[in-house]
């Protein structure tokens, strides 16, 4: 995977739980640091772009504020998540970083302590 190509295309934008493609048609290459290959392309995208995100962003703070909190299985899905996707984490952050595979997997396998209370119950 250290050399792939980029997508095809400008990565798109996540607005409102969806893929969008940016209105800009400016870009940014990311490059891997270890490499200093382009493994993407990221949309410089424009004030339009923000303007839809923060739209979307008030109806889900609306639409969250309606819904009655829970709490028990649904708090600990996010720490369940990152320790199933432990090793594409450590590989992304790797890629994206330039760290060791080694300094990776620490860095991604200390952040779930972060979820923990000092109670000891999960918190997202």
């Amino acid at each position: 995977m250290a050399n792939a190509a980029p997508a095809a295309g400008p990565l798109p934008n996540s607005i409102g739980g969806r893929w969008v493609p940016s209105v800009g048609r400016d870009t940014l290459d990311v490059h891997n640091p270890a490499l200093g290959t382009v493994i993407a392309r990221t949309p410089l995208s424009t004030a339009a772009d923000v303007d839809d995100a923060v739209s979307a962003a008030r109806a889900a703070f609306r639409d969250g504020a309606k819904r009655p909190r829970r709490s028990g299985p649904a708090d600990v899905s996010l720490p369940g998540a990152a320790r199933g996707a432990f090793r594409e984490l450590a590989r992304l952050v790797t890629t994206e970083h330039g760290k060791t595979l080694d300094e990776s997997r620490e860095a991604s396998g200390a952040g779930s302590s972060a979820w923990r209370s000092p109670a000891g119950r999960r918190r997202c």
